[in-house]
C-alpha cells in the first residue's frame, strides 16, 4: 500500500503559483503537519522560501534562517501538534519526477538533523512548466546497508488535494 499525502487545494494552489513567479528557475518551500497513521500524512501549511532564497536553472537554496523560524513560530502556534514535514521545489521542463543527488543528500541531511525531528521526510517534486506542474512525493527513509554505510530509500507517494 503506497503512502497518501493530503494537502489543502489552496495550498497546492499557492505551491503553483510560486513554481510560475520563477518558472525556468528552481523554487520551493517546507511543508508542516502531521502522520496520521504509517501511510498517510496531512499537510497543513506552507513554508515559502524566503527572502534570500537562491534560485537557478538547476539548483534552488532556500533562506534557512528565514524558514526555520517560520517553523518554529507555526509549531509553537500549534502546539506542537504540526510538525515539519518535508519540502518540496521544482524542477522546471522536467518530464520525470526523480530526485536528484543533491535531493538525497538533503533528504540525508533532514533525516540526520536531530533539530528537524523527521525520521522520513517528505520530498515533493513538481516538474513540468508555468501552468501545468505534476507533483509527485516522495516519502524519504534512511536504509542500511553494509555495515556503517547507509543510503537514502525513497518511495513514491500519492499527492491528494482536499
Amino acid at each position: 500500500m503506497r503512502h497518501t499525502i493530503w494537502i489543502p487545494s489552496l495550498i497546492a494552489l499557492e505551491m503553483h503559483a510560486e513554481a510560475d513567479r520563477w518558472f525556468d528557475l528552481e523554487t520551493g518551500g517546507s511543508f508542516m503537519g502531521y502522520w496520521a497513521n504509517d501511510r498517510e500524512a496531512v499537510i497543513t501549511a506552507h513554508i515559502p522560501a524566503g527572502p534570500d532564497a537562491k534560485r537557478e536553472r538547476f539548483r534552488f537554496e532556500p533562506d534557512l534562517q528565514w524558514q526555520q523560524k517560520r517553523i518554529d513560530e507555526h509549531y509553537a502556534r500549534a502546539g506542537r501538534l504540526d510538525a515539519y514535514l518535508g519540502d518540496w521545489h521544482t524542477h522546471p521542463r522536467a518530464t520525470i519526477a526523480q530526485l536528484s543527488y543533491t535531493d538525497r543528500a538533503c533528504a540525508r541531511g533532514i533525516i540526520t538533523a536531530s533539530r528537524a525531528r523527521q525520521r522520513r521526510p517528505i520530498m515533493m517534486l513538481l516538474t513540468g512548466e508555468g501552468g501545468a506542474w505534476r507533483g509527485t512525493p516522495f516519502i524519504c527513509t534512511l536504509q542500511r546497508k553494509w555495515g556503517f554505510l547507509s543510503s537514502v530509500d525513497t518511495q513514491e507517494a500519492e499527492f491528494r488535494a482536499f
